[in-house]
């Protein structure tokens, strides 16, 4: 999680207002087993529609055009 929050803080794309602690804990938080063990194992979503919320989620909490941008 540290190089790519790096990676896009130093390339200067995450959206105002997050800092390279924040980025590194939304990556973090996305990329938790435990998401996935709630979303996909007890509320039974299925694979698509889990990667989609990740991505989406990462993508809007991340970058400063969010997730419409990198369309």
């Amino acid at each position: 999680m540290e190089q790519n929050a790096r990676r896009l803080y130093q390339r200067g794309d995450l959206r105002e207002g997050v800092s390279l602690e924040q980025a590194r804990y939304i990556l973090w938080t996305y990329s938790s087993l435990d998401l996935h063990e709630l979303l996909v194992l007890r509320r039974g979503w299925t694979l698509e529609r889990y990667s989609g919320f990740v991505a989406e989620g990462m993508l809007a909490a991340l970058l400063s055009g969010g997730a419409s941008e990198s369309r």
